[in-house]
């Protein structure tokens, strides 16, 4: 009975946060992916000095092996909080239907487990059929021949099951927790409690602003000044801008009403009051985690340039590989587990957040609004909320990229592709989370609103 309420729950839930399922299974299979550079060791035709450098970068990577797996620890757990919040008056309504707490933290636990086991399954396939373009890339990179052939890495597998077993436990311990530590009407309304931020002073938007112009200037001046200051004071000027960024969209949480009714003929014209006020209550609401995307959109076009700067600079010598093998790996692949991480914090928040702001669609939707407006309302939120953190790390890539140009540069050569690839790669990772946050955006909006309205 509680199996088949969790897994139709799973599958109702998959059709309104198929982010979720998505961004676990694509973790899955950039952790194998990660993991099974070392089983291409009999997989390619290497020579004795090749295979010396190979076993040397598959050793360095096992070290960021770590880092990783805290990255989609994190990532899960964030992603999973989300998902529970957008549901916590269903397991309120449960408790009033006479559920004790085991009941309902079965169902939780189940549920965590088809989503978890969907999620590798999809996430371990995906990596074995695609390890192929995995081999040619470190085939290209090794200078080594290279025989078209899938192949599944026992250890790849082993590391990749061992470490989202621990991480999906945790989460179902943290899940049973919250569920205890909650009185059924904190559950039944904790969807519609909003954070927002405290009253501020007359001055404090101006104070932030000029303390993030200050910060961020700072930033700026020392990477054009001195490439060798930059990287000796890299902590502190990490830190500095990281701080500026905040500030910049703690700025932008206090004032964007402000700045948009001081264009009264723009602020009253179709739904722009509408979609203003949506994206200031959730700008409000998460200019934290929208600072915290910022930066790692900024990480991930910085590193995957130097991916891009290093392979660019390959000239298929011994010491080209030796200096470019550890950037290239370490550059494409944590650029792409930083732009997902980024995007699809955005995208949970969004649609997690939807269900909230059905009501204020179903109320423009009865005084008239048509369709078309409705649906550019949508489109036009999702269009800044994604908008403005990704064009102030462009800002903060300029001066990055700069930086890495000039390291990689000097070490292998130029670096002019970073400058052209890597904006594509990074854009259209972007661009499918925005459209299928869209989508479902308009679908949980759109349609409900409208059957809201009708009944």
């Amino acid at each position: 009975m509680y199996f088949k309420l969790a897994f139709k729950n799973v599958r109702k839930s998959s059709r309104d946060f198929f982010i979720y399922f998505i961004t676990l299974a694509l973790s899955v299979y950039l952790l194998y992916t990660f993991n099974s550079l070392d089983g291409w060791r009999n997989g390619l035709e290497l020579q004795e000095v090749q295979l010396a450098l190979f076993e040397q970068t598959a050793k360095i990577l096992q070290y960021f092996s770590a880092f990783t797996i805290v990255i989609f620890a994190f990532l899960i757990l964030y992603a999973n909080r989300y998902l529970i919040r957008r549901r916590k008056q269903e397991f309120g309504i449960y408790r009033t239907l006479g559920m004790g707490n085991a009941h309902v933290a079965r169902v939780l636990i189940y549920e965590t487990m088809i989503a978890g086991v969907s999620s590798l399954i999809v996430g371990l396939l995906t990596g074995i059929v695609l390890s192929p373009l995995f081999g040619l890339m470190t085939s290209v990179i090794f200078n080594a021949d290279y025989h078209f052939r899938m192949i599944v890495f026992p250890y790849a597998v082993a590391v990749t099951l061992v470490c989202f077993a621990v991480i999906f436990l945790i989460v179902m311990v943290c899940n049973v927790r919250m569920l205890r530590r909650q009185r059924d009407i904190d559950l039944i309304q904790g969807s519609k409690k909003k954070e927002r931020l405290r009253v501020q002073g007359k001055f404090a938007p101006a104070v932030f602003f000029v303390l993030s112009i200050i910060l961020l200037s700072i930033v700026y001046y020392v990477s054009v000044k001195s490439m060798e200051m930059f990287v000796l004071y890299l902590l502190p000027l990490g830190v500095a801008a990281c701080l500026g960024t905040l500030f910049f969209f703690r700025f932008i949480a206090g004032t964007i009403l402000a700045l948009a009714r001081a264009n009264k003929r723009f602020y009253y014209k179709k739904l722009h009051l509408f979609v203003l006020r949506q994206i200031d209550d959730k700008i409000n609401s998460n200019y934290r985690a929208v600072s915290a995307v910022c930066v790692l959109l900024t990480i991930s076009i910085c590193m995957f340039s130097m991916a891009v700067g290093a392979a660019s600079g390959m000239t298929g010598d011994l010491f080209s590989q030796e200096i470019g093998a550890v950037p290239i790996y370490i550059g494409m692949y944590f650029g792409i587990v930083f732009i997902v991480a980024g995007a699809a914090i955005l995208s949970l928040q969004q649609l997690s957040q939807a269900t909230d702001s059905r009501r204020s669609y179903q109320i423009i939707d009865q005084i008239g609004t048509s369709r078309q407006m409705e649906r550019g309302a949508v489109t036009t939120q999702n269009l800044i909320y994604f908008g403005l953190p990704l064009m102030l790390a462009c800002v903060h890539s300029i001066f990055g990229i700069r930086i890495i140009s000039s390291l990689i540069g000097q070490l292998i050569g130029s670096s002019m592709a970073a400058w052209t690839v890597t904006p594509l790669v990074i854009l259209a990772i972007y661009s499918v989370y925005f459209a299928l946050t869209n989508f479902g955006c308009k679908r949980i909006l759109l349609k409900k609103a409208r059957a809201c309205a009708a009944a």
